[in-house]
Order: structure tokens, then C-alpha cells, then sequence
């Protein structure tokens, strides 16, 4: 029989956001021993730093703007567009799962369509058995259950989790005086990165300041109104944000370990392979941002872990090959159960890398948000941000990995600039993407 396939998801968790991966002061002991029995993947990104577009992705393993453009969580809303039927062919992830004869579960946070957290409903549209709608460790424990029942088949769970996203409440929580009480009792400091980065375009000082465009017509959420305040912030108020994300990463690394010990309880987890990644991340103090949405590494850089079974090719870390997340997923889930990929995913099986093997990976990969676009290459990002001009932005994450100097205006990477600019217009047209069709025709020199 197959290997059960175990899929965790949690809710705005950057990439660094694990001890193993270099966080001084949340402890992650159920994530540590996942990496340590497993592969740790340090390029992974997401399709875009924004809650509803990047599950579309998972949920389905294309890009956000295959949906009418999608490009942030207003087309998610309940009484919005798109439908997922209605804008692809190819089946979901449920569906795809099943017809590979994986007996294929949902339990946790949705936020695809409309609803916040699962229903029965949807999870049946989109081929999963409903298990909770719960986000939080209620949902671990509904989850647990499930993998100790007798299966006669191997299973597919996703579990969806919604920590530390809880982090968006932090400005409310803290008004009304009822933030939690923290588990961290280390003072966090400010990150290396918290200055505004040297040579900052005008549209990330008007994001992060709260100023950028008008709300009817560039909707930006909850990172309009922290950034008006957080704008204000002292020292103090800087800290307890990070404070309070590390005290919900430590709730999310409690309820992962439900699930692997369930998996143990049954004599399982050798029988098991784990894959876990992010939606997105926080921008957690880095260039005096909170929240998400922009392109830096804080934001658009997530963790991904492959645990195997018998911890095949335990304790590697990959920082050489370039993943995301939202597209690559189903095909390697495809490889995993000995499946043909779906015509017309763009994504890339990783299994190899799982099992140590090389492969042909991404020379450089898109992420999309609300008027821009990001392309990551082997040793830089571009990003492309637009609204009413078009501004760039070429950082050397060699040599500057916090981001902290914008080369884009600097005459000795001209023709870096120029080379990111053209496959990023090759890729936009390849794929269709209109909207980065429209932004790259923005751009004069």
C-alpha cells in the first residue's frame, strides 16, 4: 500500500520563523525534529504574500492570476468572483488525491471561496472528507483522531492551521487590553532589517507608512490600518508584536505535534510522508513593516519541510533550489502517488530533492501581489511595483539578504536589471498573465 500522505499548512509564518532555521527565541522542538529527520527547503516562496490567492494556489496548483486576475483577498470574498470551476479544468487537490486512491480528509482553515474556516460543504466540492472547521488546536485534536482510525486505504490529510496569524489581531487585542499573555520571556530586540532599506521606492514608503493609493481602489486591508499606526510605533510596541508572533508560533508547533504523535500512537509515522509549508509570511519588524503583501523575504519567503519515510535523506538543508510552494505541491504529490501531473500545471515535482536526488529545478520563479510582481532568481530578486508609475527594485540576497540596499538605480547592475526585466516578460506572456503584461509595459528607463 501507498504512504499516507500528511499535509500541514499554518497561517503567515516566514521562513526563519523556526529554531532550526535560526529563531533566537520561539521554540519549535516538534519543527526541529521534522528537519532533523527530514529536508529542509530554503528557497521556497509562495505565489503571493496574501492569505486567499496563495490557497488557490495550493487548493489547486496554479497561479493566482489564472482566477480573473486574482491578486489579493478581495476576489475571495463569499460575494465575490472567482469560483475555482469556473476559471479551470483541471481537478483539485481532493480530487486528484482520491482518484490516486488516497482515502483524502480536510480538517482546519480554509479561506478559498469565501469561507474562513472548512465546511462540509466545500470540503466535499473540493474532494476531502470534512473533518473540523476549528483553526485552532481543537482542530489538531479532530485531526489526531482521524489518523488513529483502522484505514483500508492509505490516507491524505490536510491539515490546515491558522497560527501564527492571530498576529492580525495584535493592534485590537492590544487596545482593548487582552493581549495574551506571552510564553516568550526573552526581550526579542528589533530585527537587523527594521530600518527602511536604503534607496526605497515611493510605493513601499506609502506602504508602509498607510498612504498608498485610496482603499476603494487599492485595497490593502489590514496592512492600510497597521501601517498607519505602526508608522507611530515605539521600541516597546515593536518588540511586543514580535513578542506575540513567537508566542503564537509556539501554539502552532503544539499542535503539529498532536499529529505526529497520533502517526506514533499507531505505529504510522514510518509509513508517513510529511510535507509542511505557509501560505505567507510577517514581515515581523523588517523595514518597519507588520503584516504581509510586499515582496520581501519577511513576507513572501516561506518554510517548507519533507519529512520521509524511515527519515530518508534525514537533516539535509536545501538552499540551493528554488521552490514554490503554491505550484510545485501537486506535482510532487502527484510523484509521491505514482500519478500523471494534471495538463496544464507549470509546477515542478520536488520529490527527488526529498530523496537527495538532483533535478532540474527553477532558474527563477514569480510571485504576485496587488500591482506587482516579484522574479527570484539564483542570486536576486526583482521586484516590480506599480500604481500610478512603475518603481523597481534589485536586491543582492548573496550579499544583502536582509534586503536592506535597493540596487535597482545603481548603473553597475544595469544589465542585471535589464536580463530580470526580460524574463519576467517572457514569463508573463508565457503564462498568460495580463497583469504583469500591463505592469512591464509600464517601465521606462
Amino acid at each position: 500500500m501507498k504512504p499516507n500522505i500528511l499535509f500541514i499548512t499554518t497561517d503567515q509564518q516566514h521562513w526563519r520563523m523556526m529554531s532550526n532555521a535560526g529563531e533566537q527565541f520561539a521554540k519549535t522542538p516538534t519543527f526541529d525534529r521534522l528537519v532533523a529527520e527530514g529536508t529542509r527547503f530554503d528557497r521556497c516562496y509562495t505565489t503571493n504574500p496574501v492569505c486567499v490567492p496563495a490557497r488557490y494556489s495550493f487548493m489547486t496548483g496554479h497561479m493566482p492570476h489564472v482566477f480573473n486576475g486574482m491578486e489579493d483577498n478581495f476576489k475571495g470574498h463569499p460575494d465575490g468572483v472567482p469560483m475555482i470551476k469556473d476559471w479551470i479544468n483541471t481537478p483539485c487537490m481532493g480530487h486528484l488525491m482520491r482518484s490516486a486512491g488516497y482515502h483524502t480528509a480536510y480538517g482546519g482553515k480554509s479561506h478559498i471561496e469565501g469561507p474562513y474556516g472548512m465546511t462540509e460543504e466545500k470540503a466535499t466540492q473540493f474532494g476531502f472528507e470534512f473533518i473540523d472547521g476549528d483553526i485552532f488546536e481543537k482542530n489538531a485534536f479532530s485531526c489526531a483522531n482521524f489518523i488513529k482510525r483502522d484505514h483500508d486505504q492509505p490516507f491524505f490529510l490536510w491539515a490546515s492551521f491558522d497560527q501564527p496569524h492571530d498576529i492580525c489581531k495584535f493592534k485590537g487585542l492590544k487596545q482593548a487590553g487582552k493581549l495574551p499573555v506571552s510564553t516568550i520571556t526573552e526581550n526579542v530586540g528589533l530585527p537587523d532589517n527594521h530600518a527602511p532599506t536604503q534607496n526605497e521606492t515611493k510605493w513601499m514608503k506609502g506602504f508602509r507608512d498607510g498612504t498608498l493609493g485610496d482603499e476603494e481602489a487599492y485595497e490593502l486591508g489590514l496592512n492600510r490600518h497597521y501601517a498607519l499606526e505602526a508608522s507611530e510605533w515605539d521600541e516597546e510596541t515593536w518588540i511586543e508584536y514580535r513578542n506575540i508572533y513567537r508566542h503564537y508560533m509556539q501554539d502552532t508547533d503544539r499542535y503539529i505535534k498532536h499529529l505526529i504523535d497520533a502517526l506514533e500512537a499507531i505505529g504510522q509515522l514510518e509509513n508517513t510522508i510529511i510535507i509542511i509549508t505557509s501560505d505567507h509570511g510577517d514581515h515581523d519588524g523588517a523595514h518597519g513593516l507588520t503584516m504581509k503583501r510586499s515582496f520581501y523575504e519577511e513576507s513572501a519567503h516561506v518554510p517548507l519541510i519533507v519529512r520521509l519515510p524511515n527519515k530518508q535523506n534525514a537533516g539535509c538543508v536545501n538552499d540551493n533550489d528554488l521552490i514554490c510552494n503554491g505550484t510545485d505541491i501537486i506535482p510532487t504529490l502527484c510523484d509521491f502517488a505514482d500519478i500523471d501531473v494534471p495538463e496544464g500545471l507549470h509546477g515542478k515535482s520536488f520529490k527527488n530533492l526529498c530523496e537527495g536526488k538532483p533535478i532540474e529545478s527553477h532558474k527563477n520563479i514569480v510571485c504576485q501581489t496587488r500591482g506587482s510582481r516579484m522574479l527570484r532568481s539564483k542570486h536576486f530578486k526583482y521586484c516590480l511595483y506599480t500604481l500610478d508609475e512603475a518603481e523597481e527594485e534589485l536586491y543582492d540576497l548573496d550579499n544583502d539578504p536582509g534586503e536592506t540596499i535597493n540596487l535597482a538605480s545603481d548603473v553597475k547592475y544595469r544589465d542585471i536589471i535589464s536580463e530580470h526585466r526580460q524574463c519576467l516578460t517572457a514569463w508573463a506572456q508565457e503564462h498568460n498573465d495580463k497583469g504583469a503584461i500591463q505592469y512591464c509595459n509600464m517601465i521606462t528607463d
